[in-house]
């Protein structure tokens, strides 16, 4: 059992107090987990709320919230972020890809953690950035539709396609981020496809890589929704549309 100076509190001041350091978006996701422990123990009970039982709940929680958590993914080069962009402009949350962004501050650093020096590290560090993004995931729009541009899920596709190995306690914690199950994939696109200073993969290591993620979020129970090679504003309708069938 919880010592009552650690267990959940339902002392009405105490989260009125808290809510008043709170965003609404996170005050809204926590009245909901207050009202689901309330509704499972009874308001009048003194006990504290066994540790075991209070982190079940918790992760259920946790795991159905996560179900307005898009991810849209696929090979480099075939218009993610672009798609993601246009969503954005729709007033929909977005959070941005993690790899891009540790491969620029490594570059700017003349660090070492990229994927055409030291992989593993590379690896890591994405796995690491893919984490904490879905942790703050909560924190940006707790009750509304958030569209990831990749998950943690490419991190560990990635690693598998470079046969790394990563610590066991990072895959158990990345394992543990759930997303949506209907995840979209963008699939390889020729005629669009261009390198830059972050993005240096040839054709064909494109088409590995997107056959790689494809694998990995299967291999984890998603389901995959393959976007057509269209216009942007084509690609942003066929997202909303399924969306709002899901």
């Amino acid at each position: 059992m919880l010592r009552s100076s650690a267990c959940f509190s339902r002392d009405p001041n105490h989260i009125f107090l808290c809510s008043c350091f709170w965003s609404y978006d996170v005050l809204f996701v926590f009245a909901k987990f207050v009202a689901i422990v309330e509704h499972t123990f009874t308001a009048n009970s003194s006990k504290p709320i066994p540790i075991n039982i209070f982190l079940k709940i918790l992760h259920s929680f946790l795991v159905n919230n996560a179900m307005q958590y898009y991810v849209i993914t696929g090979g480099p080069g075939v218009g993610k972020t672009t798609l993601l962009h246009a969503l954005k402009c729709q007033g929909f949350e977005t959070v941005a890809e993690d790899a891009r962004a540790l491969i620029k501050s490594e570059m700017e650093k003349n660090g070492d953690a990229l994927p055409w020096a030291d992989k593993r590290k590379y690896a890591v560090r994405m796995l690491e950035a893919s984490i904490h993004s879905y942790k703050n995931a909560g924190l940006i729009s707790a009750h509304k539709a958030v569209f990831f541009d990749r998950s943690v899920v490419d991190a560990l596709g990635y690693a598998a396609m470079e046969e790394i190995s990563l610590p066991a306690a990072l895959i158990t914690a990345a394992k543990e981020c759930r997303y949506q199950k209907h995840v979209f994939i963008l699939p390889p696109w020729a005629e669009i496809y261009e390198t830059d200073a972050e993005r240096k993969q040839q054709w064909s290591e494109a088409l590995r890589t997107f056959e790689s993620l494809k694998g990995a979020y299967l291999k984890l129970g998603y389901m995959l929704i393959e976007l057509p090679k269209a216009t942007v504003e084509e690609r942003c309708r066929f997202v909303l549309k399924h969306i709002a069938a899901i």
